[in-house]
C-alpha cells in the first residue's frame, strides 16, 4: 500500500515538473520605476497648454513631484522589489532651475530626488548647459550615485563625483546599473575642457566586462542616448537586460495615444536574449513602470508594464503632504513673480478675439519644435524683438539657434511666465561684425540637420534676413538663396560685405558646429533674450504677427514621432 502511494506522488511530481517552465521553478521579480527629461518641471504641466505648473494646488495640472511621490508610494506598498531610476536632463526648463542656477548646490530637484529614494541617475546633456561647476555643485548633494561610463574627467575631484556603474541589491540579487550619455554633449553643451566624452558602445562593453567581475545577477543600462541608439545597442551588445532611456522625449505606451511604440520595445541581443527598452516622455507627466520576472541566469522571461500618467489627486498622506509643502515653498514665490502681464498678442486667425483675455490657445498651430525647420510665429516675435534690442548697437540682422526656443507663446494676454516658458534657457545677447560669407556658412550649418530628429536646435531663426533651403541637397549646399533686408527692401547678401549681427551667446562659443563664429569679436549688450521679448511686447501690444516668408523650406518636412 505504501509503495503504491509513493509511486502515485512521484508520478504527480513528474507531471508537475513536465508542465512548469523554468521561471516557475526559480524566478526573481523586479519592478523598475523610472523618469527622464524632467527639465525642472517639478510642479508638473498644464493639461491644455503644457506650460509649467508651480504649486501643488494649481488647477488643471498633471505630473509634478507630489503626484510622482503618490504613485511611487502606492507601488512600493504593494510591490517589494522596486528600484527608482532617472535617465537625465534634470536641468533647464522652468524657473525651478533658472532661479537657482547661481546657487547650484541648492537646486530644488536635488531635495526631491533624495526624498523619493532614487538609487541612481545618469546625467543628460543639459546638465552641462552652464558648464561643469554647476553640474558638480548639484550632484554632490545627491544621496545616490550619478552613473556614466562614457564620460571621464581629467580633474580627480570631478572624477570622484561620478562612477561608470553602481550595484544595488534586492533579495540578495546584485543588480548592475551602467550609465551612458550622448556623445554630442561634447560639442552641444558648455561642458568644461576637463570633460572627455567617449564612444557609448565601447564604453558600455568595457563597463559590462568590469561589472560582471562583481558577480551581478543582471544589468540595466541607464541611458541618455535617445530611443534609436538604445535600440541599436540592445541589438549589438550582450549581457544587458533593460535599457532605461531618455534624451529624445519619447512616449512608449500600450494605452496612451500617439505613442512612438509599445512599452516596452523588445529587441534581442546577439545571443538571442530579450532586451527591454523603456522611456517615459518628458516634463514629469509620466512615471514608467516595468515588472520583470528573471530566470536564474538573470535573463528576462516575463514582463509587463506601461507608463503611468500622473493625474490622480494628491492625497493627505503625511509623506505626500510633506512633498507638496516642499514644492509650494519653492513654487509659490516663483508663481507670484512670473504671473504678471507683459503684453498682448492678437489672434492671427480671428480678428475679433479679445487680446486682453488669457487663453489656452497657442500662437503656432504646430508644436514649438517646428521652428527648427521652418518659419514660426513665436520665433518671428522672438527674433524681431532681439533685432530691435540690438538696433541701438547698430544691429542689422538677428540670428538665434532654435535650441533657445522651447515653447510657443499664447494668443491674447501674455505673462512673464509665458515668455520664460518659451525661452527657458538662460543666455545673453551679443553684437558683432560678420561677413556675408560667414553668415551664410552659419546658416548652412544650421540647416545641416533638418532631416534629423525633431530636437536638433542648430537650426537658425532670423530677422532682417530671409533664405530658402532645400534639405534634399548635400550638407553645405542647402541654402538656395539668402537676402538681407536693407531699408525695407531685400537684396542679395554680399559675401564680402560686413554686417552687424545680434546673436545669442551659445553659437558664439563654437558649439554645434558654429566654429565659424567663434573668432568673431562679440560684445555683450547686457540684455537677455527674455528681457528683449518682454520689452518688445510692452512696446508693441497688442502685437500683430504673421509669417512673412523669411524662411522657405522647399522640401517635405519630416518629423519622426510627432
Amino acid at each position: 500500500m505504501f509503495k503504491k502511494i509513493y509511486v502515485f506522488y512521484i508520478t504527480l511530481l513528474l507531471i508537475f515538473l513536465t508542465y512548469v517552465t523554468p521561471y516557475d521553478v526559480w524566478s526573481f521579480d523586479l519592478t523598475i520605476l523610472h523618469t527622464n527629461d524632467i527639465h525642472s518641471h517639478l510642479g508638473g504641466i498644464k493639461k491644455e497648454s503644457g506650460n509649467p505648473c508651480f504649486t501643488s494646488t494649481t488647477p488643471d495640472c498633471v505630473g509634478g513631484m507630489a503626484r510622482l511621490a503618490q504613485s511611487i508610494l502606492d507601488i512600493r506598498q504593494s510591490t517589494p522589489n522596486t528600484i527608482l531610476l532617472d535617465a537625465g536632463d534634470q536641468f533647464v526648463g522652468t524657473a525651478f532651475h533658472s532661479d537657482f542656477i547661481n546657487t547650484p548646490d541648492q537646486l530644488p530637484f536635488v531635495k526631491f530626488l533624495n526624498r523619493l529614494g532614487y538609487v541612481a541617475m545618469s546625467p543628460g546633456n543639459h546638465e552641462f548647459d552652464h558648464g561643469c561647476y554647476e553640474f558638480f555643485s548639484a550632484i554632490r548633494q545627491l544621496n545616490f550615485p550619478v552613473v556614466v561610463a562614457n564620460l571621464t574627467f581629467t580633474d580627480p575631484e570631478m572624477q570622484s563625483s561620478i562612477t561608470p556603474w553602481t550595484i544595488v541589491e534586492r533579495e540578495g540579487k546584485r543588480i548592475g546599473i551602467i550609465g551612458l550619455i550622448t556623445e554630442a554633449t561634447a560639442t552641444g553643451s558648455r561642458a568644461c575642457s576637463q570633460a572627455i566624452f567617449t564612444n557609448a558602445e565601447q564604453a558600455l562593453r568595457n563597463a559590462i566586462q568590469e561589472i560582471k567581475k562583481q558577480n551581478v545577477f543582471t544589468i540595466i543600462v541607464l541611458s541618455h542616448l535617445g530611443i534609436n541608439v538604445d535600440m541599436e545597442l540592445a541589438s549589438k551588445v550582450d549581457d544587458v537586460s533593460v535599457f532605461v532611456g531618455g534624451h529624445t522625449h519619447t512616449l512608449l505606451s500600450n494605452t496612451y495615444p500617439n505613442a512612438y511604440g509599445p512599452y516596452p520595445i523588445v529587441k534581442h541581443s546577439p545571443s538571442g536574449h530579450p532586451v527591454l527598452i523603456v522611456t517615459a516622455k518628458e516634463k514629469l507627466e509620466y512615471l514608467g513602470r516595468i515588472n520583470i520576472t528573471f530566470d536564474e541566469q538573470g535573463i528576462p522571461q516575463k514582463w509587463n508594464g506601461d507608463v503611468i500618467r500622473l493625474d490622480k489627486p494628491i492625497s493627505n498622506d503625511p509623506a505626500i503632504v510633506s512633498i507638496a509643502e516642499l514644492l509650494d515653498s519653492y513654487g509659490i514665490p516663483i508663481k507670484e513673480k512670473l504671473e504678471v502681464k507683459v503684453g498682448e498678442i492678437a489672434h492671427p486667425r480671428n480678428p475679433n478675439f479679445d487680446t486682453s483675455q488669457p487663453s489656452n490657445e497657442q500662437l503656432d498651430e504646430k508644436p514649438f519644435f517646428y521652428c527648427r525647420k521652418q518659419e514660426g510665429l513665436t520665433a518671428n516675435i522672438i527674433l524681431d524683438a532681439i533685432l530691435e534690442a540690438g538696433r541701438s548697437n547698430g544691429a542689422q540682422i538677428a540670428i538665434v539657434t532654435t535650441g533657445l526656443i522651447r515653447g510657443n507663446l499664447p494668443i491674447g494676454l501674455v505673462q512673464k511666465l509665458d515668455v520664460v516658458t518659451a525661452i527657458p534657457i538662460e543666455d545673453k545677447l551679443y553684437v558683432g561684425d560678420v561677413t556675408g560669407k560667414i553668415i551664410q556658412e552659419a546658416i548652412e550649418n544650421g540647416v545641416s540637420k533638418v532631416h534629423c530628429f525633431a530636437f536638433a536646435g542648430t537650426f537658425l531663426q532670423v530677422a532682417g534676413l530671409r533664405f530658402t533651403l532645400n534639405a534634399e541637397k548635400p550638407v553645405g549646399e542647402r541654402i538656395q538663396s539668402i537676402e538681407y533686408l536693407n531699408n525695407g527692401k531685400y537684396e542679395p547678401l554680399d559675401p564680402n560685405k560686413t554686417y552687424r549681427v545680434i546673436i545669442n551667446g551659445y553659437p558664439t562659443e563654437g558649439h554645434d558646429g558654429f566654429i565659424m563664429l567663434k573668432d568673431i569679436k562679440w560684445t555683450d549688450i547686457q540684455k537677455s533674450p527674455v528681457e528683449a521679448v518682454i520689452s518688445y511686447l510692452k512696446e508693441h501690444s497688442p502685437l500683430n504677427v504673421k509669417k512673412d516668408g523669411r524662411i522657405v523650406n522647399v522640401t517635405p518636412i519630416i518629423v519622426p514621432n510627432e
